[in-house]
């Protein structure tokens, strides 16, 4: 098994202004496009980003209302063997998960899902057959 072989961030930090929805789903479309990675999983990871980021926010103001964003962090890593690739999907929105976020829905999308307690979700995408 082979890891790193395609990597993709995206970082804004505190007190920045976070990329519209649009933009990180355009930028993260465009980096799967480039993997040759299957339109319909390239759906899935998409959604499973969209409501990941969604979590952490309602997380984040469910703890500190009207806090500021410790910045929202975006990385993805294709994780290759011979016949099959998969992505691993960190989303980061700092601050802590709180204990009641409920990472279920994402298991539609996803194989694999872990809240991590620094604010950080995990998620292991579908394995896609190698061309």
């Amino acid at each position: 098994m082979t890891a790193n072989t395609g990597q993709w961030r995206l970082a804004a930090e505190p007190g920045a202004d976070t990329p519209s929805s649009d933009q990180v789903r355009a930028l993260l479309r465009e980096w799967l496009r480039a993997l040759d990675w299957p339109r319909t999983q390239t759906a899935l990871v998409l959604k499973a980003v969209a409501r990941a980021v969604d979590a952490l926010d309602q997380g984040r103001d469910a703890l500190v209302p009207g806090s500021a964003p410790d910045g929202l962090r975006i990385g993805t890593t294709e994780i290759s063997t011979r016949r099959t690739r998969r992505l691993r999907i960190v989303v980061a929105g700092g601050g802590a998960v709180p204990a009641g976020l409920d990472p279920s829905p994402l298991h539609e999308l996803v194989d694999e899902v872990v809240a991590g307690p620094d604010g950080t979700l995990t998620m292991l995408s579908r394995v896609v057959p190698r061309w």
